[in-house]
């Protein structure tokens, strides 16, 4: 797996034809508020791509979600 690209809230990783998206932990939040905050982006985003594929748009086709580790994977775009 090779890191592709790094943002504010997440690291992007290229794992063949699949990205893993993997929300990052931040130091300067207490863990009760950073767990929530990145478990519930994780089921958003999660969310939001289900249903783009729901109605036929466009966007990368979530693979597997898992709100423990915070990770998306879904198809290279």
């Amino acid at each position: 797996m090779k890191q592709i690209d790094r943002g504010a809230e997440a690291t992007i990783y290229k794992d063949r034809k699949e990205i893993l998206k993997e929300r990052e932990k931040k130091g300067y939040r207490l863990k009760e508020i950073d767990d929530k905050l990145r478990k519930s982006r994780t089921r958003r985003e999660a969310k939001v791509l289900n249903k783009l594929e729901n109605i036929n748009f466009p966007s990368p086709r979530l693979h597997a979600m898992c709100d423990q580790a915070m990770q998306l994977r879904m198809d290279m775009v």
